[in-house]
């Protein structure tokens, strides 16, 4: 005798069939981390173009190239306005 309630065409008990056999055929994978050497220049590298140096700060701090910079109103990281621009050398 079955304790689940029975329906017109449904069974909770083959839901739970069906996504357990769907579940066991995923294929297993694991997360890493990029390599250790990739993130030697990203601390210096634009956070927006990804490919010159950082060269320009903003007061909140954040900082980016000055050929990406020079037309920003508002910190593409934190959202703040852009209130002055300071060259980096």
């Amino acid at each position: 005798m079955s304790t689940w309630p029975q329906y017109s065409g449904c069974s909770a008990l083959k839901q739970t069939q069906s996504t357990s056999t769907s579940y066991e055929s995923v294929p297993k994978t694991t997360a890493s981390a990029p390599p250790q050497d990739s993130d030697i220049g990203d601390q210096q590298t634009c956070p927006i173009c990804w490919s010159q140096a950082k060269n320009l700060a903003f007061l909140c701090g954040h900082q980016t190239c000055s050929d990406c910079g020079k037309n920003l109103k508002v910190c593409p990281l934190c959202q703040r306005e852009i209130s002055e621009k300071i060259k980096l050398y």
